[in-house]
């Protein structure tokens, strides 16, 4: 695949929500602006790719007996982007033979983009990624739209010591500033999975470690529970606030 047409179409289609702002961003504008990158988007794969298989929101062609497709997120932070923020990023990951291989995510609000490619580390605004001074420890992500409320209250209850931080952004992003190092960890319960396609394996690529529940850094799309951390020995450490 052309990553580099995969990185220009979605630093575009951020210019272009950015020329769209202000304004009044209604949902229904929001629901378009959504539906329309996910159509395009496969269009630009169906240039390359015979019968692309995509996991999204509003196209899901998934095929339960396949293991290689992509899966875009055309706006992680809705709610961010609606209540006028700049903390929301369009996000893509592919994902061969049951491998997250590329992930790439769009701030463009911030002016910023990592990208990732198995094994070639973490990219970020076209140069090789730097860490950068810490800020704080953990990140709770809990999606009030999640199932698991009883299992969200008990991760809030034995991280209270570690004073975590709920910050209102972009759950692809939150993962991004893991791997830059703003963050030393996050722990996220959800309703879906799409924007963590790309947020852990670019953890991942940044050297730290990122994996669903059960500790598979190759994530499916039926999870819901994902961790993050700078190191192994920090997310050993996070792993015990679900003991």
């Amino acid at each position: 695949m052309n990553y580099a047409a995969v990185k220009d179409f979605f630093i575009g289609q951020g210019k272009k929500i950015l020329s769209h702002l202000p304004g009044d961003m209604t949902e229904d504008r929001l629901k378009k602006i959504e539906e329309n990158i996910e159509r395009d988007f496969f269009s630009l794969l169906s240039k390359e790719i015979s019968d692309p298989i995509i996991y999204g929101e509003d196209i899901n062609n998934m095929n339960p007996d396949k293991d290689t497709y992509w899966v875009i997120d055309p706006i992680s932070g809705t709610n961010q982007l609606y209540a006028g923020t700049a903390e929301y990023a369009l996000c893509v990951a592919e994902v061969k033979n049951g491998e997250i291989i590329y992930a790439l995510v769009v701030a463009p609000a911030h002016n910023e983009f990592f990208e990732a490619k198995k094994g070639q580390g973490v990219i970020y605004n076209d140069k090789q990624m730097e860490k950068v001074r810490s800020v704080g420890d953990l990140i709770l992500n809990m999606d009030p739209g999640s199932d698991q409320a009883e299992l969200q209250k008990h991760v809030w209850q034995s991280s209270s010591s570690l004073y975590p931080f709920v910050l209102n952004q972009s759950s692809a992003l939150s993962y991004c500033r893991v791997a830059q190092g703003r963050y030393r960890r996050i722990v996220s319960i959800s309703k879906d999975s799409f924007p963590y396609f790309a947020g852990t394996f670019i953890i991942n690529e940044s050297g730290g470690l990122s994996t669903n529940r059960e500790g598979n850094i190759n994530i499916s799309p039926n999870d819901r529970v994902f961790i993050g951390a700078a190191n192994e020995v920090i997310y050993a450490d996070t792993k015990r606030l679900f003991n």
